[in-house]
């Protein structure tokens, strides 16, 4: 880290981007990481930059993050694109301002699908309803890049979610819970 700088990975990427879109983002720029301490002045190592700045135009593995990233984006942006957002919770106590913390499974807005719901206490997500298309979806997003997410959640009837590629395909439930990974967003079509 020398200077501070984080390391790119997926999950902090898609922590970056999905953060972008899920609070209103019209368009994604991809940052490109702090210089790396010990670049020569006028021509900088930018060490975890997608492509090398040192002459070579090399890709770093974070060209592959990013790759990986905006695909996945891209594959689910009809969702996002031109949706009306309904509301946004979050599941911690300390919220960004203007926004409200979610609970248990005692908040009236979520959607009556859900005869019972709680986040484990480590869980640090952003919990959204859109609606596009005639159609409203409920986001889940996992707003740590270090580690999960659990959700515990009782359903009165099967839901799809938007996998990765975009795909509608049913909710699969680990006994009670479903495990949204570090930067992940767990889209749930609700109507």
């Amino acid at each position: 880290f020398g200077n501070g700088c984080c390391i790119p990975s997926e999950a902090s990427i898609k922590l970056q981007m999905y953060g972008n879109i899920l609070y209103g983002a019209d368009a994604l720029e991809y940052f490109t990481w702090e210089l790396y301490p010990g670049g020569r002045p006028g021509l900088p190592d930018q060490h975890y930059a997608p492509i090398t700045n040192v002459g070579t135009g090399e890709y770093m593995d974070t060209y592959d993050y990013v790759c990986i990233v905006d695909n996945e984006i891209n594959a689910r942006k009809f969702i996002f694109d031109g949706a009306e957002i309904k509301w946004i919770r979050h599941t911690k106590n300390r919220c960004p301002k203007g926004c409200n913390s979610i609970r248990t499974s005692e908040d009236p807005l979520m959607p009556d699908c859900f005869d019972y719901y709680y986040f484990n206490l480590q869980s640090h997500c952003l919990v959204e309803s859109l609606e596009n298309h005639g159609h409203e979806y409920l986001v889940i997003f996992n707003k740590e890049h270090t580690s999960s997410a659990t959700l515990f959640i009782e359903l009165n009837r099967d839901l799809m979610m938007v996998d990765k590629d975009g795909s509608f395909v049913p909710l699969e439930l680990d006994d009670d819970h479903v495990v949204i990974g570090p930067g992940e967003a767990l889209i749930l079509l609700i109507k």
